[in-house]
């Protein structure tokens, strides 16, 4: 898959769950983590939800072009 707004995983979790999707036991998280998309199969990393609160309400112009969606909802 094509890397997305900085993310070097998007198709794969940072942390690998086991049958009942727990974390795998005694495995540390990866450090490089902000480059995944997914944390595991169900939960965005908090650098995608970074991503999604500079998509709803940026703090600069370019975070956001030509919008964000709070104001497009205000339009």
């Amino acid at each position: 898959m094509h890397a997305m707004a900085g993310f070097k995983v998007i198709d794969a979790p940072c942390c690998k769950t086991v049958g009942n999707l727990t974390s795998t036991p005694f495995r540390s998280a990866r450090k490089n983590r902000n480059e995944y998309r997914f944390w595991d199969e169900f939960h965005t990393t908090e650098a995608m939800n970074r991503f999604g609160q500079r998509a709803l309400n940026a703090a600069h112009p370019s975070d956001a072009y030509p919008f964000d969606i709070s104001h497009l909802i205000n339009m």
